[in-house]
């Protein structure tokens, strides 16, 4: 299933709740409907008719990496504990460890290139990632991976 949200507006106020799993929003669907007909929804299918004919909830989409950079910057925000997952992604598949090294090598080559806006909150990443830049570029060093 492709991550969205649905939004319903109370009152001015605008809440929503994000899916990226077919049984969470299934599960949540047939909550909802419990009121409505004594018919367990069993397929997203069944579930999104349901929201648009029988609620006042909007399906919005969006892509997964909206999902990720959400996800990613709500546990930055909230005080991830970084050692904690550097060392679960140690234990991750290696494929996925090789996909994640190409995003953060992507992410040093992007905030260290000349044209990357910075002020004082993040002027140091920009210098430290500049340093990493030069240093990949003049010992050939790309951020290019194969996915194995």
């Amino acid at each position: 299933m492709k991550p969205f949200k649905l939004e319903i507006q109370i009152n001015k106020a605008t809440f929503s709740r994000t899916f990226k799993y077919d049984f969470d929003f299934i599960d949540f669907t047939n909550k909802l409907n419990v009121e409505h007909t004594p018919k367990i929804l069993t397929t997203v299918d069944e579930c999104q008719c349901y929201i648009r004919k029988e609620t006042e909830f909007k399906i919005v989409d969006f892509e997964i990496e909206e999902v990720v950079f959400n996800t990613i910057s709500d546990a930055l925000n909230s005080g991830l504990d970084i050692n904690k997952l550097i060392e679960r992604h140690t234990r991750d598949h290696r494929t996925l460890q090789q996909k994640f090294t190409t995003l953060c090598l992507k992410w040093i080559e992007t905030v260290g290139a000349s044209n990357y806006g910075f002020d004082g909150r993040n002027e140091c990443s920009h210098e430290q990632c500049e340093k990493i830049t030069n240093f990949m570029k003049e010992n050939n060093i790309t951020s290019w991976m194969p996915f194995i």
